[in-house]
């Protein structure tokens, strides 16, 4: 699905911008969660960011694509099961869904106002 390749307006998704404390094993991070509408039983695309978004501007994130999550995780905050740390909502509503290929995704984000390629 490529909407720029279509001549297609961009494709809205919704998304959610989670920050992920308390893993004993990986640093605090934000998780970006994507609800394409091609992932496989609805599980939502998920990218861990190491850097706060306020620096995105200036610096875009670095993004290590993570397992598909489950959807619950669009609107969930609170602690992780298994003791895997805690996630608050930071940021949330509709992306535009710019190009998909199948190595990345180019996407903008409302808050921050930026356009992210992400892998796949």
């Amino acid at each position: 699905m490529n909407p720029q390749a279509m001549n297609a307006p961009p494709l809205a998704v919704a998304y959610v911008l989670l920050h992920h404390t308390g893993q004993a094993a990986v640093p605090d991070h934000f998780d970006l969660l994507v609800d394409f509408p091609a992932t496989p039983g609805g599980r939502l695309l998920t990218w861990r960011l190491l850097t706060p978004p306020e620096s995105w501007l200036h610096r875009p994130p670095t993004a290590l694509r993570l397992p598909d999550h489950r959807r619950l995780y669009l609107t969930y905050e609170g602690p992780i099961s298994g003791d895997r740390g805690h996630v608050r909502r930071v940021a949330a509503g509709m992306a535009k869904l710019l190009a998909a290929t199948s190595t990345t995704l180019t996407l903008t984000l409302p808050d921050p106002a930026l356009t992210l390629i992400l892998p796949r």
